[in-house]
């Protein structure tokens, strides 16, 4: 079994590619854990001393951003937030992008930005390595801010919500809480957990696992475009279509076809 040690160190391809091994293990290191308390308690001094707006945290989300929201209502609102993201349709994503998105989810948390709690941060890497592989599908974008509903589909399983794989079945979210004896959490900063694009990021590491080959130039589009135009899917899956064309164009690769 391999353990690999989330830290603020940069990630290689060849790292995540190490994560897809079946017995693969994450742990925090002490330096992440510091990290994220730290930011955490500068959040709620500052919610406690504060009366000013803080976006997504006492105030509304998108267009509205002016609401403000009382403080016996905070977490309702994050609560809310993942529950109305959670939107996806269509096929599954395959289980081992799922479980990377937990791994690069946990990695992002890790570095101490975002104002998540500790508690959440340990039961991704408890997800992850357990497999309780959360239930997420490939259309359902709501915007440009990144993969919000697929991360939304990732936090369901937080708060007893969703469904999840786990030992080769599928569970509702509360029933895997209950077989597993974790405690249910409560929703404390959910637009971090569903602001990030770790979809986005993991589609080079697919492509070179699915058998891409390394080529250059406009034959990268032009097969992004062809894969759109026979899946048929240009007008619903839009995540999908920029996804592609960026990674595309950043990682220069391109599927061997005959």
């Amino acid at each position: 079994m391999s353990t690999h040690t989330i830290s603020s160190q940069i990630l290689t391809l060849e790292d995540v590619e190490k994560i897809l091994s079946k017995d693969a293990k994450i742990v925090l290191s002490e330096e992440s854990k510091s990290k994220i308390v730290r930011c955490r308690e500068y959040l709620d001094k500052k919610i406690a001393q504060s009366s000013y707006p803080l976006y997504g945290i006492n105030t509304g989300f998108g267009s509205l951003y002016n609401k403000n929201i009382p403080k016996e209502d905070l977490e309702k609102l994050q609560d809310n937030l993942v529950k109305s993201h959670a939107c996806g349709t269509g096929p599954e994503i395959p289980k081992e992008i799922v479980a990377l998105m937990l791994f690069l989810k946990v990695q992002s948390l890790a570095y101490g930005y975002s104002g998540v709690q500790l508690q959440t941060v340990e039961r991704l890497v408890d997800m992850f390595n357990q497999r309780v592989l959360p239930r997420i599908f490939e259309m359902g974008s709501l915007g440009a801010s990144g993969d919000l509903a697929p991360l939304a589909h990732l936090s369901l399983p937080l708060i007893g919500q969703g469904e999840v794989h786990y030992l080769d079945k599928i569970h509702s979210g509360a029933a895997a809480l209950t077989e597993l004896g974790w405690a249910h959490m409560s929703a404390k900063m959910s637009l971090a957990q569903v602001s990030d694009v770790i979809f986005l990021f993991l589609l080079p590491i697919m492509l070179k696992k699915l058998g891409y080959k390394k080529t250059i130039g406009i034959g990268i589009i032009a097969w992004a475009a062809r894969y759109f135009l026979l899946a048929g899917s240009a007008g619903t899956n839009v995540w999908s279509i920029q996804t592609l064309l960026i990674f595309a164009v950043a990682s220069k690769v391109t599927p061997q076809m005959s």
